[in-house]
């Protein structure tokens, strides 16, 4: 019934005038996930799946925000859909990710907690992106 509500609400969004579509959880605590990243996968992951296949289906991109440390997931909301991810980069291991995830996804969130926010784009990376990121062009 929840999942039903929320892909009408994103149909709704995705038939907008707007270019993305932000889904927003908060996943993880500092150290790890808050939830068994299987548990996850089994039970969250199909329902993300959906509302990034409504919003690209509408050719929008689809943004996710979570603070934590989500690394354990990182890769299943790629193939979830996710375009951007939004994330608490300092809680995880930034050459990990610039390694794995190189092309596959924007980066966005901060370096350290009181950093301003870190962009990785296509053509780079503002000065403010985390060595490890910055590596990953």
């Amino acid at each position: 019934m929840i999942h039903e509500f929320y892909c009408e609400d994103i149909a709704g969004w995705a038939k907008s005038n707007v270019d993305g579509v932000l889904l927003m959880d908060d996943w993880g605590s500092n150290r790890s996930l808050l939830i068994n990243p299987e548990m996850w996968r089994s039970i969250f992951k199909p329902l993300y799946r959906d509302y990034c296949a409504l919003i690209h289906g509408a050719g929008k991109y689809v943004f996710f925000h979570s603070d934590g440390n989500i690394e354990a997931i990182f890769g299943d909301l790629i193939e979830a859909g996710v375009d951007a991810v939004n994330s608490q980069l300092f809680c995880m291991d930034f050459d990990t990710l610039g390694r794995k995830y190189k092309g596959k996804v924007t980066f966005l969130g901060r370096d350290r907690p009181s950093a301003y926010p870190a962009v990785r784009y296509a053509g780079g990376c503002r000065s403010g992106c985390p060595a490890g990121l910055r590596s990953a062009q």
